[in-house]
C-alpha cells in the first residue's frame, strides 16, 4: 500500500472506498481523476474538496450531484459552522507538525495556500498576518 493511502486509511478510515473501478469507464471529468468521482459516486459523498477544480467541470458531476468546492472555500465554511471544532482539530494537526496556531497560519498566508481560512481564523483570534 502507498504510503498517502496507509496514511489516508489511518487518519481517515471511514474514507477508504472500494469497488468504485467499474464506474471509471462511463465517467466524463478528466481521465486522471475519473477514480476520484467514481469513489464519490460510490460512497454517496456530497462534495468533492479539491485544489483541482478544472478536473470537475459542472456537466461531469451535476448528474450525481456533487458539489466540487476548493479546499479554502471549504474550511471557512467548516470554520463558520463550528468554529471550535475546527479550531481544535487544526491545533492538533500542527501541534503535531511541531508548530503553533500562529506559526502555521503565518505560513499559509507566506505561501498563500488557503488565503480566505488563513485570514478568517486569524481575524477571530486576533493574529496578525
Amino acid at each position: 500500500m502507498k504510503r498517502a493511502a496507509r496514511y489516508t486509511t489511518q487518519a481517515f478510515p471511514e474514507a477508504w472506498v472500494e469497488g468504485y473501478k467499474t464506474l471509471e469507464g462511463g465517467l466524463t471529468n478528466d481521465p486522471k481523476d475519473r477514480h476520484v468521482l467514481a469513489a464519490a459516486i460510490k460512497s454517496g459523498a456530497q462534495t468533492i474538496v479539491t485544489f483541482n477544480l478544472k478536473d470537475f467541470q459542472s456537466k461531469s458531476v451535476d448528474p450525481f450531484d456533487i458539489e466540487v468546492i476548493h479546499p479554502d472555500h471549504f474550511l471557512v465554511n467548516q470554520f463558520r459552522l463550528d468554529d471550535a471544532l475546527v479550531t481544535l482539530k487544526f491545533t492538533q494537526q500542527v501541534n503535531r507538525i511541531g508548530r503553533t496556531v500562529e506559526q502555521q497560519l503565518q505560513h499559509f498566508h507566506k505561501t498563500r495556500t488557503l488565503p480566505l481560512f488563513t485570514q478568517t481564523p486569524a481575524d477571530a483570534f486576533s493574529i496578525k498576518l
